[in-house]
């Protein structure tokens, strides 16, 4: 029998027992909690052996001070505010079974600012700092999405120009960034109905990319956040006759109207109609006409509208008899009847 091992392990065994028991140790890893802003996240720390006179500590690793002391047992160490419904901001609850005792760390009321590491850690008595058992866990506070890139409503582009549409968010875990059009469109440059990027490409923009642009910031933490941007773009005039030929009579008080429309800068497909009325139509006014629109992009005109001479009145303003009454027929006949009168006494 070698009496050197069994002496070697009896030394071993009284190194590791006080007055006959075993040290105090921290069994089973601290696993992680994950949970989002509001809720509530509880942290588990099971010790085995704790002796009296030797206490269990929560420690927030990621604080200014570098590890602000939150409990001594099952004692708050640090201010602990209400936070909702009577709830403190911390607690520790412990519960035992046999030699094992587990300090539940409940954190309620999750801010962002909780997010990080936190450290339990036995105190033991008479023994230096660097030989306390410790065990680590981490705490993800989920937060929704926030856009911070909300300072531009409006972008205004020439036609032809490029230029690019941006939108930045915040969140835990990171926000993806999904480009749309609202009303369902195509986006520019043949990027398809969406685009996964915090930058929109806007490449050698046309009249038809005008409109509105969604930006949606997800990290599945509802909800989501969105932010629209018009999309304004400046061209010349379309210009487009409402009918290219008009008829009317001449010299006999009537008058012609000659219809356009007009596309012009918008977020939307918006036209506006403008009217030229010729009063009194006479011969020298059948001819060709234009409707020329102009901005600082450019100009357009229609193709040409053309006058044309009617034996009889054109239109919804034209004179008629029906429905004018006896009185009328008898003015007539009247002066019919002085004509003819007129006309025998002077045979």
């Amino acid at each position: 029998m070698n009496w050197g091992i069994i002496a070697a392990l009896g030394l071993l065994f009284t190194f590791n027992t006080v007055n006959g028991q075993l040290d105090p140790e921290i069994v089973d890893e601290i696993i992680p909690e994950i949970t989002s802003q509001g809720g509530e996240a509880k942290l588990n720390c099971t010790v085995v052996n704790k002796q009296s006179g030797h206490t269990v500590h929560w420690t927030f690793m990621d604080s200014y001070a570098g590890g602000d002391i939150i409990s001594n047992d099952k004692d708050i160490f640090i201010t602990n505010p209400e936070c909702k419904e009577g709830k403190k901001k911390y607690e520790v609850i412990v519960n035992k079974f046999n030699q094992r005792e587990t300090y539940m760390l409940k954190i309620n009321c999750l801010e962002f600012v909780d997010y990080g590491y936190y450290k339990c850690y036995i105190q033991i008595r008479g023994d230096s700092s660097a030989s306390w058992p410790s065990k680590i866990g981490y705490l993800v506070v989920q937060v929704p999405p926030t856009i911070t890139s909300k300072n531009v409503a409006v972008k205004q582009l020439d036609e032809g120009q490029s230029g690019f549409l941006q939108c930045e968010a915040t969140g835990v875990p990171k926000p993806n960034i999904t480009w749309v059009r609202s009303d369902g469109g195509m986006l520019p440059g043949g990027m398809g109905a969406l685009w996964n990027s915090t930058i929109l490409p806007l490449n050698n923009i046309t009249k038809d990319n005008r409109g509105l642009y969604k930006c949606v910031a997800d990290n599945q933490v509802r909800p989501p956040d969105v932010y629209l941007v018009a999309l304004q773009v400046f061209f010349k005039p379309e210009t487009k006759a409402v009918q290219d030929t008009v008829g009317q009579a001449q010299n006999r008080q009537f008058d012609a109207k000659l219809e356009c429309r007009i596309a012009t800068t918008t977020l939307r497909f918006q036209e506006s109609w403008y009217t030229l009325r010729i009063k009194n139509v006479e011969a020298n006014d059948y001819t060709k006409y234009f409707c020329i629109a102009q901005n600082r992009i450019g100009r357009n005109a229609t193709t040409m509208i053309t006058l044309f001479e009617t034996m009889e009145c054109q239109g919804a303003n034209c004179p008629t008899y029906e429905g004018l009454g006896a009185s009328a027929i008898s003015v007539s006949l009247l002066a019919t009847i002085s004509v003819v009168t007129l006309a025998k006494l002077l045979l």
